[in-house]
């Protein structure tokens, strides 16, 4: 507002600049994830912040966050903070390696306050466990979930195989036992084991969460996994199995045998190295890619 003396007297005049609040603001939501670069099955916090386009506006509502297009569970409509900054926390993490798209989608409660929705990438890494002799679990950039040191009672450990769904292991003894840390126990062949028969390796299923157990006359135990066949009966004389590994496309899985054989079972097969072998090698282990 200006006022303008008019002089000698006369009436002055008085100009007036009249700024119209806006009836409505837009928001912005930023996204951000601590650590932006978790192992698998580490405790990530996404953080939404909702700003406003004009001063004087509060948002008001809840953020709803997703991972990779699907809800995360807890996380489906979290309150926004009422002080500044306005913020939503979620709190998940990630049960395999990769690059996950997270996104903070903002509801505004009032109709003055539009929402929005920001994004994110999570690169959720891998690491790895090392099974030792005397049941000790040893982790590299990946959680510790427990081993079964000092709990072996006789037996001894044979294999492990860790849950792509939880991030957790199951380790399997020699009397067929599954031991689950950190994910959930479908069963085993403690106990059930055919006399001259031992186990060998165990895999897990990355579509259903179950597992397979391999044993030494090639007989396959499915355990929440289907069951697509086995080489039980049909090693050839001076043939034995050595590992099984899972295929993580189809869900099926292949037999690793001494002599270089890979067998599938509703997996493709790519070739092996029977009749390879030059003399004196063996075959030791079998990995998916």
């Amino acid at each position: 507002i200006t006022y303008e003396d008019g002089g000698n007297g006369s009436a002055g005049s008085v100009t007036a600049t009249v700024v119209a609040r806006p009836s409505t603001a837009t928001t912005t939501t930023a996204l951000s994830a601590t650590p932006s670069a978790p192992t698998v099955g580490q405790s990530v916090a996404l953080t939404a912040e909702v700003a406003t386009s004009v001063s004087g506006f509060v948002p008001r509502g809840s953020v709803a966050f997703t991972a990779d297009g699907t809800a995360i569970a807890g996380c489906g409509a979290v309150a926004l903070s009422t002080t500044s900054p306005y913020t939503a926390t979620c709190k998940t993490s990630f049960p395999a390696p990769a690059a996950v798209s997270v996104r903070a989608t903002f509801t505004s409660s009032s109709a003055s306050v539009t929402g929005s929705s920001g994004s994110t990438t999570v690169a959720v890494q891998a690491g790895y466990l090392v099974l030792t002799t005397n049941g000790g679990v040893h982790n590299f950039h990946a959680p510790w979930y427990g081993s079964l040191a000092g709990q072996l009672g006789g037996t001894s450990v044979k294999a492990m195989a860790a849950d792509p769904l939880t991030g957790g292991y199951w380790i399997l003894t020699s009397n067929g036992g599954v031991h689950n840390l950190d994910a959930p126990w479908y069963g085993s062949l403690a106990g059930q084991l055919p006399k001259g028969v031992s186990v060998v390796s165990i895999a897990a299923d990355p579509l259903t969460g179950g597992y397979w157990i391999l044993t030494t006359n090639g007989g396959v135990h499915n355990f929440h996994a289907p069951w697509y066949g086995s080489l039980a009966g049909q090693l050839p004389k001076g043939v034995s199995v050595v590992s099984i590994a899972a295929d993580p496309l189809t869900g099926g899985y292949w037999i690793l045998t001494t002599n270089g054989g890979v067998h599938n079972f509703h997996a493709p097969w790519y070739g092996s190295l029977a009749g390879q072998l030059p003399k004196g090698v063996s075959v030791a282990a079998l990995a998916t890619d």
